[in-house]
C-alpha cells in the first residue's frame, strides 16, 4: 500500500511539473517553454531558469534567468540564447562551493552542441563551448566533471560506431575546462 501511495504522489507530481504558480494560482506553462527554481547563487533564494525554445520564430532557445527582489522592479534578469533546439539543461556545481554552473545541450544544423554558463554578482560568463556531429556528452556526476566530444575519422561524415574514432575529453581544473592528452 505504501509503495502505492509513493506511485500516485510522483504521477501527481509529474502531472503538476508543466505549471507555474502565479499569485498563488496554478497557470500552464506556454508549448516550448519549461521553468526550473534553484538556488545558483548560494544565497538560500532559488532563481527561476525559463527556457523558451523557439524553433518557429527564431530557430533557437531563450534562457532567462530571473533572480527574485522583495519589489518586483527590482529583480535581476539575465539573459542567453542557444542556436538551435534545447535538448537539455543541468545546473552543476564545478568547484563543490555551492555555486551552480548552467549546462544547455541542443542541436544545431546537423550538431549536437552543450555551453556551460557561470553567473557570479549577477554576470553571465560562458565558461565552455563544445559541439559535434558525433555527440556531445557531459560527465559532472562522477566527480570528474568532464565533457566528451564525439570526434569522426579524418576526411568522414560518418558517426557511426566503425567511423568514430575517439571521444575528446576536457576536464574542469578548478577555472577552467583543459584538454586531456
Amino acid at each position: 500500500m505504501g509503495i502505492m501511495r509513493l506511485v500516485v504522489l510522483v504521477l501527481l507530481a509529474v502531472s503538476f511539473s508543466s505549471c507555474l504558480t502565479l499569485n498563488g494560482k496554478k497557470e500552464k506553462l506556454p508549448k516550448g517553454v519549461e521553468q526550473f527554481k534553484v538556488d545558483l547563487d548560494n544565497d538560500m533564494i532559488a532563481e527561476v531558469v525559463e527556457v523558451t525554445d523557439r524553433f518557429d520564430a527564431q530557430a533557437d532557445a531563450l534562457v532567462t534567468i530571473t533572480k527574485k527582489d522583495k519589489e518586483p522592479s527590482k529583480n535581476k534578469v539575465n539573459t542567453f540564447t542557444v542556436p538551435g533546439r534545447f535538448t537539455k539543461i543541468q545546473f552543476i556545481d564545478l568547484n563543490n562551493n555551492d555555486y551552480k554552473q548552467i549546462v544547455v545541450y541542443y542541436e544545431a544544423k546537423g550538431m549536437l552542441a552543450l555551453v556551460i554558463y557561470d553567473i557570479k554578482d549577477n554576470r553571465l560568463s560562458r565558461l565552455f563551448t563544445a559541439e559535434s556531429s558525433c555527440g556531445v556528452d557531459g560527465d559532472f556526476d562522477s566527480g570528474l566533471s568532464r565533457v566528451k566530444i564525439g570526434k569522426n575519422k579524418s576526411g568522414t561524415a560518418d558517426c557511426s560506431t566503425e567511423q568514430l574514432d575517439t571521444w575528446e575529453l576536457w576536464a574542469w581544473s578548478g577555472e577552467k575546462f583543459i584538454k586531456e592528452h
